[in-house]
């Protein structure tokens, strides 16, 4: 751990001397590279309210996940074998993957379009997600697989899991050190977009909750969007 090394106490007293209104607090050390990320809050100006921030800074793998990720977009352009593979690795389970196949049926064929819509026009600078909700069997999975996939076919990328397997994944973090799960949730947070799935529908305690929370407000502060 490198908490609180020379280079780190320049850096935040030069943050203080020129920012004295932004606070700058450890948030956690990435346990892949040990490198410290940072919650970073106040106002540059606090007299002018559009100054205010509020984000976690990246550590150096993140940032360089960043990077493989714009060449796994370069890579999704190029062909249909290649988007298969990122379908794939998108998270989509054989019923997921199937349900692409299939015409949209549900009770929600207008709220549907909305969704496809949105997915046809999204871009890097798209901020605002969606939220499904309503009944079971109306088709709120199917919508949000086909809208992955439309961003898929854009070249972005794209993350899907449901919320059991999520929750799951956090538990095995707690007990094991497999940097596998490690990076998969670190995927979570870094990809264009992120859908997570039957979210309430998991069976979870107070600290695996609190990680999804964090995760979905780390995509937040990074103005990332997420489908729920």
């Amino acid at each position: 751990m490198r908490v609180g090394t020379n280079d780190e106490k320049t850096l935040n007293k030069t943050m203080q001397d020129r920012f004295p209104n932004v606070k700058r607090e450890i948030f956690e050390v990435c346990p892949i590279c040990g490198g410290i990320k940072y919650h970073c809050y106040g106002y540059i100006a606090p007299e002018i309210p559009e100054t205010k921030i509020d984000y976690i800074t990246q550590c150096s793998c993140e940032i360089e996940r960043e990077r493989e990720i714009e060449d796994i977009r370069v890579s999704a352009k190029i062909d249909e074998e290649s988007k298969k593979a990122v379908f794939q690795a998108c998270g989509m389970k054989k019923l997921q993957l199937e349900m692409l196949e299939k015409t949209f049926v549900g009770g929600n064929v207008k709220q549907h379009q909305f969704a496809m819509n949105w997915a046809r026009k999204f871009n890097k600078q798209t901020r605002k997600g969606i939220i499904y909700f309503g009944n079971c069997g109306v088709g709120k999975t199917m919508s949000a697989c086909k809208v992955a996939k439309e961003v898929l076919d854009g070249g972005y990328l794209v993350k899907f899991v449901q919320s059991g397997e999520l929750n799951d994944m956090i538990r095995q973090s707690y007990t094991t050190n497999d940097k596998d799960v490690y990076k998969a949730i670190q995927d979570y947070k870094l990809c264009d977009l992120f859908i997570l799935d039957d979210l309430g529908t998991e069976s979870n305690n107070d600290d695996s909750r609190e990680r999804i929370t964090r995760l979905l407000e780390n995509r937040m502060s990074q103005m990332k969007p997420t489908i729920i």
